[in-house]
This record gives C-alpha cells, structure tokens and sequence, in this order.
C-alpha cells in the first residue's frame, strides 16, 4: 500500500504479509504489517517499486509516473483498488480485512480545512483463502459488517481533528507552540549543563556524568520504556493518552487501535466521525 501527499513530494509504503487462511488466524496485526520508515522522494519511490517490476515495466516509466496509482499499475500484477484513506482493520474467523475509503466527496469547510464525506469503502482481505473452512461463517460476518450505510453520515479530514471542538483544537495549538518554545529552552539549559559538568570533568577532581546524581543525568530521564500492553484495559488507558482523537467521538476507534500502536508513522490513521454536518456561506463587512 503506498501514499502521498497532495502535490506528490513525499510517498510512504506499508506491507502486508498475507498467510494462508489457516495461520492468519493466530497472527496479529502486528505480525502481518511492515512498515517502511524511510520517506520517499519521487524518484526514490520509483526505483523502490522496481522490485515488485513487471517484465515490461522501466524504472524511467516509473519515476515518471504523475500518481502514486500510475505507479503501481505500471508495477502491480493486480490493483486492488484506488483509496482516499485507511477506515481500519477488522478481523472474523480467517484473518484480518483491510477497510478502504474509496470514493469521498467534499461537503464543508472548517477554514482552510477541507471536510470530506465517505461515498464508499471496500474491504480487502490480508490473508489467502486455501480451505472452505469456516467460510459459511466468515462470509456471514462480511455480510453482516457491509449491512453499514458507510455512504450515511460518516466524515473526515486529511488536516483537521474533527474529534475535538474548535475551541480545543485552538487551545492545543497554542499549546504545542509553548510546547516547542518550552523543549527549545530547555535543550538550550541541557547544552549549557552539560558543558559546565564536562568542563568539571576535565578539571580532574573526578566528577564526570556518570557519577552524577539522576536528576542531572537526563540521559537517564530521556530512556524510553516497554509498555507491555497485552492487557485490553492497559491498552485502552495506552491509546487515549498517546493518541490525539478524543475517542467518545472517534466511530473507528476499535478499527484502528491496534494499527495506530504499532504504527511510527502516525499519520496513515485517519479519524472518522459519524452524524451530520451543516454548512452555508456568508459574508461580512470589512
């Protein structure tokens, strides 16, 4: 599955494994997706698909390709299909399905930010059907999860959190600016701290960082560490802290918890409310 941004500068790739129906099952989603970490430039992006080259395909035809779906057709053995954003993840009996955005169609604007209802989706299965196993049942649960009007009343925005109020969305962004301000000035601090302790140390009277006390060690402080989050309720308390959607509001939350904890680029998880939405136009004096 590869992306982009709108003018095409910057293209992201993710992977899906896709084991038998028989071993999908047992597999997490963690299991089945690979991620790649690196961005890619147009170019990059085009040289990078070589690999999946079909036999006529050139990597000149490639790099010049104007889409990210011009790519990959000219690639891909099959297309699956052309998507504008990742619904979520949901898993039956055999394995775990894909869920697609695509068709949207713009309604509102909040601003600048463009809002976006849903028309269609699709669902792509991550895994392959080799036994009849169990399909009478898994077909009955597809059945069941398609029975939802994706076409009634759900929307999104590529820029803007739709799960907060305006009001909240403007006092984050204040936030996030003292935020950096605050990180700014504290790593000015850090540098500072740190070139009087080595300054110390050179001195000879033996004090070096290690022999410091932990809260002036901020290596120490800054060490990450390993949430274990096998634990439903862990995992929860985990994503409501981490992620930026306020979940009361975000339909997709059980879709896309499990994908937004593993993923390093949090941006592919694209958050979807459901209800209405009321628009008109006007003017004022200036």
């Amino acid at each position: 599955m590869a992306a982009t941004d709108k003018i095409g500068e910057e293209y992201h790739v993710i992977k899906f494994i896709k084991y038998t129906d028989l071993e999908s099952n047992s597999r997490s989603l963690e299991d089945i997706t690979d991620e790649e970490i690196k961005s890619f430039n147009k170019e990059e992006f085009g040289k990078y698909m070589t690999q999946f080259d079909k036999p006529k395909s050139r990597y000149s035809s490639i790099a010049k390709a104007s889409s990210v779906s011009t790519a990959l057709n000219q690639t891909m053995t099959e297309i699956l299909s052309n998507g504008s954003g990742i619904l979520g993840f949901i898993k039956f009996l055999k394995g775990y399905y894909l869920l697609m955005i695509t068709q949207k169609k713009k309604v509102a604007k909040i601003g600048l930010h463009n809002i976006y209802k849903i028309q269609d989706m699709k669902m792509v299965p991550l895994f392959r059907n080799v036994t009849k196993n169990k399909q009478e049942d898994e077909n009955k649960y597809v059945q069941l999860f398609l029975q939802i009007k994706i076409h009634e009343g759900f929307f999104f925005s590529y820029t803007y959190d739709l799960t907060h109020t305006l009001q909240n969305n403007i006092v984050n962004k204040i936030k996030k600016k003292d935020k950096k301000i605050d990180e700014d000035e504290y790593a000015r601090e850090e540098a500072e701290e740190s070139s009087d302790s080595e300054e110390e140390a050179q001195k000879g009277d033996g004090t070096s960082l290690l022999n410091l006390p932990v809260e002036t060690n901020t290596n120490f402080l800054r060490q990450s560490v390993r949430v274990d989050l096998s634990s439903h309720g862990i995992q929860e308390k985990w994503l409501k802290e981490h992620s930026p959607f306020e979940s009361m509001f975000l339909w997709n939350h059980y879709l896309i918890k499990d994908f937004y904890k593993i993923l390093v680029k949090k941006k592919w998880v694209m958050p979807i409310i459901y209800g209405d939405i009321g628009t008109c136009n006007f003017k004022t004096d200036t």
